[in-house]
Formats: structure tokens, C-alpha cells, sequence
């Protein structure tokens, strides 16, 4: 009987606590997730991005592919999950915003937790960018045919030659090197490429004495980008959640599409192979323990509040450790995914070109 008593004291005081937490600084009660898995859809959501889909593969071709492979996956178990657990821990345990967090825990560095508010404000700025570039691509693919085909390119490169011409200065080329005068299909289609990125998407002005003004469709595309980023986070937990749940398997079934596309070219097996044979003499580089790290800490988005913000809309008593290794070997599996397909299409270049992949 003594052991009930105490038992139904401490599960009491337990329930005090967890409401008295729910409450947030203001005194309403704190929003929820509508259920744990949501709390991980939109952590993992706040993990891949863009990051994961050309940082990674690049930091791993710039090291060597393999040799990068082993310190990366060292730096996940021992500096990425802990980190992750951390920020679990706080956002739970303190059931305040980022801000409010810091300011919690020390007083006198709360400017700091405002710094990474405006630090992940402008790096917003950018994704959003990325995000509207994105969509201008995405609905140029259904034209027929399409803009940057390369007999499209031929008629758009006669219409502005000379604004190309100022183009291939300015980058180093020379005209007529072939880029321009498509001296071979690799040459055309490259030139293609250019023409559509510089004429059309970004309308290149003839330089820094002529501004050009905004460009409309991009300016379009990007406050459209804004408006559903705003739409998702107007009423905290609630929409956040259901708009990760209706975006969160977009990433995947395009990566798996374009996976699917990469093992089917020859020379693609070479090219995956080289991502997971290691190097072991490289892999005493202080640099490359250094670029493992900092891919991880970028891409599970340690230390920019979003972590703590979120696990502050879970309940107190959510597993912390569990939820910090499904969010961590989520991203990390998706950057492996998508290593595996960007290097299947450098085995193909190279295959195909007939240069070692390392150049």
C-alpha cells in the first residue's frame, strides 16, 4: 500500500508537471503535434533539403568518394545523434520557443537566441530562391518543345547573339570555342542549357551599369514559394504538421525517379561503386573529419532553432533518444540515396566521355 501511495504521488506530480510545461510563457496552453509521427515527418522534413541533394555528393566527390564515407558515418553516431538529442531534450523538457529557450537558460544571451532567428531567416531567403528557380524548371518541362532543347537554343543564341557573346566573356570562353557554334552535340546542348538560364530565367542585363529591374515570373514564383511556407506556419503544430505530411514523400519519389534513371545508364555501377570504396590513407586528413561533421550538423539543421521549436510542441514524456536516431539516420540515408544517384550520372559522364571519374 505504501508503494501505491507513493507511486500515485509521483505519477500526480508527474501530470502536474507535464501540464504546468504545456503552458507556454504567455500562459496559453502550447500547441501540439497531432501525433508523434507527425513531430517526425516534420523533423525530418526540416532536415533533407537541398543540402542533402548536392552538398553531400559533392563533399564526398571533393574527398574521394569512399574515403569520406567512413568519417561521415563515424561523425553520425558521435557528434550528430548527441547533438540531435540535445536539442530534443531542451525544445522538450523547457516547452518554449527557440528565443524564449535561450533566454530561459541565460538571460544575458538571449540576443543570441534572436541571431538564430535571423540567421535562419536568410538562409530561408535562399532556399526560397532555389524553391522558385525550381518551379520555373518544373513548368518549363511540359513545353513543347522544350527551352533548353537544343534546336530551341540554336534559334534563342541567333536572336541574342551578342548578348551570349558578353556571356561567354564574362565566364572566361571565347566565342566561337563551341560552346556557342555547337561544334558537337555535347557543345550544343551545353550552349542550350546556358542560353535558357541566362535569357530566360534569369534575363541577364548586359551588366552592372543596367539593373534590368525585377524579373516577373521569378518574382511569381517566389512569393508563391512564401505564401505556402507562411500557409503551413500560420497556425503552428497543427498546419506545419499537415503540410509535412503532404510534402514530406515529394523528395523521395523524385529522388527514386531519378535513381531508377541513373542505374539503368552504363558505367553507372563504376560511378556508385567509387562512393562507398574507401580510401583509408585520406582518412587521416583533419580536413575531411572536419567536412563530415559539418555536412551532419548542416544537415540535420543543428543549432538553428528549428529542432527545439519543434520538439517543444511534443509532450514532455515523448522519447527523446528513439526520435533523435529515426531524424538523423533519415537524413543521412537520404543523402546516401542521393550520392548513389549523382554519382551513377558521373559513371555515366565518364563512361561516356571517356575521362576517369576523378576529373
Amino acid at each position: 500500500m505504501p508503494e501505491l501511495a507513493r507511486d500515485e504521488q509521483q505519477n500526480s506530480a508527474a501530470a502536474r508537471a507535464s501540464a504546468h510545461a504545456a503552458e507556454a510563457t504567455d500562459g496559453k496552453p502550447r500547441s501540439r503535434w497531432s501525433s508523434h509521427t507527425t513531430f517526425l515527418l516534420a523533423s525530418i522534413g526540416s532536415a533533407i533539403g537541398f543540402g542533402n541533394v548536392w552538398r553531400f555528393p559533392m563533399m564526398a566527390y571533393s574527398y574521394g568518394g569512399g574515403a569520406f564515407m567512413l568519417p561521415y558515418l563515424i561523425a553520425l553516431f558521435f557528434a550528430a545523434i548527441p547533438m540531435v538529442v540535445l536539442e530534443f531534450a531542451l525544445g522538450q523538457r523547457l516547452q518554449r520557443g527557440h528565443v524564449a529557450l535561450v533566454a530561459h537558460i541565460a538571460p544575458r544571451w538571449e540576443g543570441l537566441g534572436w541571431a538564430t532567428v535571423v540567421g535562419t531567416f536568410l538562409s530561408a531567403q535562399y532556399y526560397q530562391t532555389l524553391l522558385a528557380y525550381c518551379l520555373v524548371y518544373l513548368v518549363n518541362a511540359f513545353r513543347d518543345p522544350q527551352p533548353w532543347a537544343v534546336e530551341e537554343a540554336a534559334r534563342s543564341l541567333s536572336e541574342s547573339s551578342s548578348s551570349l557573346d558578353g556571356a561567354e566573356a564574362s565566364s572566361g570562353l571565347q566565342p566561337g570555342s563551341g560552346e556557342a557554334g555547337g561544334e558537337t552535340e555535347a557543345d550544343a546542348a551545353l550552349a542550350a542549357v546556358r542560353s535558357f538560364w541566362r535569357e530566360e530565367v534569369l534575363q541577364v542585363s548586359s551588366g552592372v551599369d543596367e539593373t534590368g529591374g525585377l524579373v516577373g515570373p521569378l518574382c511569381g514564383w517566389y512569393a508563391l514559394v512564401w505564401a505556402v511556407v507562411c500557409l503551413g506556419a500560420c497556425d503552428g503544430a497543427s498546419s506545419i504538421g499537415a503540410l509535412n505530411k503532404l510534402l514530406m514523400p515529394m523528395p523521395f519519389a523524385v529522388l527514386a525517379a531519378f535513381f531508377a534513371r541513373a542505374v539503368t545508364l552504363p558505367g553507372a555501377g563504376a560511378g556508385i561503386r567509387t562512393l562507398f570504396s574507401p580510401d583509408f590513407a585520406a582518412i587521416w586528413s583533419p580536413s575531411i573529419w572536419v567536412a563530415a561533421v559539418s555536412q551532419l550538423f548542416f544537415g540535420v539543421s543543428a543549432g538553428l532553432g528549428t529542432l527545439t521549436t519543434y520538439a517543444s510542441f511534443s509532450p514532455p514524456s515523448t522519447p527523446v533518444g528513439r526520435s533523435a536516431i529515426i531524424v538523423s539516420l533519415s537524413n543521412s540515408a537520404f543523402s546516401l540515396f542521393a550520392g548513389g544517384t549523382v554519382f551513377g550520372f558521373l559513371g555515366f559522364i565518364s563512361h561516356t566521355t571517356g575521362e576517369p571519374l576523378e576529373s
